[in-house]
């Protein structure tokens, strides 16, 4: 009865302590963008926020109506959509709802924004001078068009009113090495700056006969697949996969290029396919909801991500979940998480087509750099650990004391 009665006191005490170290908080988080509109900073917030309210955290979303003919519909008390003006680089620019977005910062006890060069982190930063209400943001990496003009015009709008933006914060999250030194390079101090990767949820891996039924609708049974996974845009540079192709297909006749997204660069990318002869051997698949997305990842042989320009990309943990192996720009976010994990080259056509060219020649390396790279995934990038080292962030600036009651809506 004795050893009983202890065991309930020492159980009693450490629930004690574990409630009295935890605290709800309510959370805003402010994005310029949030599904349905797809990419891969809209998953991550929209992942991240499940994780907190897993947690017990209360959570609203602050975001642009765009695309408005689906959010339209939409009816969610925990979600304020601003309605898009313009969209100027792909920046929705919205009507800045000055009452809204104070009664928003009053109610939260942290407000976490993404993006230094989003508008609606820009105007809500400015908006909290007077609310003062604690302040993280997440860099998702630096931007860069594919163009001098609009490159030179980014880097003057960061310089000013992004980096007016950062110094707002009381915290700001890096998703890399790279990223902090960037973040440095704008006047934000060491101390201020918490590197947090992003993050997959690990999916249940399709059935082969989704896997096969997906190979026999795109044709592509017993071919060697180069996946392309993301939006058709610029700074990912599609083309540069597209004109790698012919080189592939010296060597390896019987390879597909398979480009799974959409976007404001689509037709012109199936124009240059045209233009090069490459119809047979280029699907174009649009957008692919999740289970045809991970078939897709299955029946690939190969993940070539040769964008421009990148934070740390989803499509490059979701293509390394399922062991395939993959080839990307040698970007310096990319570089401090998978230099051991990828194969990095230069974003032209030859490079990727050499890189490409070796592993499909050599499937014992590819298919060990696949191996390596699903265990760096599963044991350092998944958002169980993630959420958990932003909750940690979030702590470090928000005293308890100033918790608002969690009933507060």
């Amino acid at each position: 009865m004795f050893l009983r009665f202890l065991v309930e006191v020492v159980m009693t005490d450490l629930l004690n302590s574990f409630n009295s170290s935890f605290h709800s908080m309510n959370i805003l988080q402010v994005a310029p963008y949030f599904p349905p509109y797809q990419g891969g900073q809209e998953r991550h917030v929209e992942r991240l926020t499940s994780h907190l309210r897993d947690d017990g955290h209360t959570v609203k979303i602050l975001t642009s109506d765009y695309p408005p003919e689906i959010t339209k519909s939409e009816n969610h008390s925990d979600m304020v959509r601003l309605p898009v003006r313009q969209r100027f680089l792909r920046n929705p620019i919205v009507s800045p709802d000055r009452e809204k977005i104070v009664e928003l910062l009053t109610w939260a006890d942290i407000a976490h924004t993404h993006n230094e060069h989003a508008f609606i982190s820009n105007i809500v930063a400015l908006m909290n001078y007077r609310v003062d209400t604690p302040m993280v943001l997440t860099c998702h990496g630096r931007l860069a068009f594919g163009s001098s003009a609009a490159n030179l015009l980014e880097q003057v709008y960061n310089r000013t009113v992004g980096a007016a933006t950062l110094r707002a914060m009381d915290r700001v999250i890096a998703l890399s090495k790279s990223d902090k030194e960037y973040l440095n390079s704008l006047g934000v101090p060491t101390g201020r700056i918490d590197v947090v990767p992003n993050a997959i949820e690990p999916p249940e891996s399709p059935t082969d006969a989704v896997v096969t039924e997906f190979q026999k609708r795109a044709d592509i049974h017993d071919r060697d697949v180069i996946l392309f996974v993301g939006p058709i845009v610029k700074r990912k540079s599609p083309e540069t996969l597209l004109r790698a192709m012919p080189h592939i297909l010296e060597t390896h006749p019987d390879t597909v290029a398979m480009f799974v997204g959409k976007g404001d660069h689509l037709d012109a990318l199936k124009n240059q396919a045209a233009s090069l002869g490459l119809e047979e051997t280029v699907r174009f698949t649009g957008y692919l909801p999740r289970e045809k997305l991970h078939a897709a990842y299955r029946a690939g042989s190969v993940l070539a991500v040769s964008s421009v320009s990148e934070g740390l990309p989803t499509t490059i943990m979701e293509g390394m979940i399922h062991q395939l192996p993959v080839v990307a720009t040698n970007l310096g976010p990319i570089r401090d998480w998978f230099d051991q994990h990828a194969l990095l080259v230069e974003s032209e056509p030859e490079a990727f087509a050499g890189a490409i060219r070796l592993l499909l020649s050599h499937e014992q390396m590819a298919a060990q750099l696949g191996a390596e790279s699903a265990e760096l995934v599963r044991s350092r990038l998944t958002w169980d650990r993630v959420a958990s080292e932003v909750n940690r962030v979030y702590e470090r600036i928000v005293p308890k004391r100033t918790y608002r009651a969690v009933s507060e809506s």
